[in-house]
């Protein structure tokens, strides 16, 4: 059976690179909150820190769970010197560009969910 049949909804995690700090912008159809935070050592003691944004959370107010999958990829594939950063409608405005900025193939993302989920 297919699996739109049985409603299940695909994984796909968009993130783009947020220029004002570096950080990643994850856009995603469910809750990917568990990506935003690195994993802390036991031993250590030392609290991890978010190294990126949910954008559902983030933009909430501005109706984000009704983003186009165009837009998405848009903000993902933003390059330098061929397509202009995307402004979003934040205070101060967040720009994104293309998430090759931070990992370019993707393992980041990849390894934080297969660890956490």
């Amino acid at each position: 059976m297919k699996s739109q049949r049985k409603k299940r909804i695909p994984m796909v995690v968009i993130s783009p690179t947020i220029i004002n700090d570096g950080r990643a912008l994850h856009i995603a159809a469910q809750p990917v909150s568990y990506l935003l935070q690195e994993y802390a050592s036991v031993k250590s003691g030392i609290q991890p820190v978010a190294n990126g944004v949910e954008f559902r959370r983030f933009f909430n107010q501005q109706n984000a769970d009704n983003i186009k999958l165009t837009s998405a990829l848009r903000m993902n594939s933003a390059f330098p010197y061929v397509m202009p950063a995307v402004s979003l409608p934040s205070s101060p405005a967040i720009e994104v560009m293309d998430a090759g900025i931070r990992d370019n193939y993707g393992v980041m993302n990849s390894i934080q969910f297969l660890f956490f989920v």
